[in-house]
């Protein structure tokens, strides 16, 4: 009986040592879990985060297109406006080119009058000079 005692206290003093080791093993294995689940919430705070961040600067995105659209359509229309003034100043600049070579043949003309009625003046006062010493 002793031997079956000793036996069945070593056996006993084994299972203990396993049920000890056992606790210990699901002890850490709670506490990994634990410290899997806290890690694994922060990433999910910092996945939502990530989430929030896209959606805002894909927004962003969208405004600066808009704002990017609505600058080339206003540049464009300046640009038109600019072509259009360009070609009115164009067009004045020729009529004043023409407008000032018309006039500058009424000049010449008037011109060559005023010579023709000095010439014919000064021909008239010789006609004078000459009526006055045959008088």
């Amino acid at each position: 009986w002793i031997t079956k005692a000793e036996e069945l206290q070593a056996e006993l003093e084994t299972v203990r040592e396993a049920t000890a080791e056992k606790e210990k093993t699901d002890t850490d294995k709670d506490t990994l879990i634990k410290k899997l689940r806290s890690r694994c919430a922060k990433l999910e705070q910092g996945r939502e985060a990530n989430v929030q961040t896209i959606e805002r600067l894909e927004l962003e995105k969208s405004q600066l297109g808009a704002q990017s659209d609505d600058v080339t359509k206003q540049l464009q229309q300046a640009r038109d406006q600019g072509k259009k003034a360009q070609t009115e100043a164009d067009g004045r600049l020729r009529d004043l080119e023409t407008s000032r070579t018309e006039l500058q043949e009424l000049l010449d003309e008037e011109q060559g009058k005023a010579t023709a009625l000095q010439k014919a003046a000064g021909a008239t006062e010789a006609q004078i000079t000459a009526l006055k010493k045959e008088l």
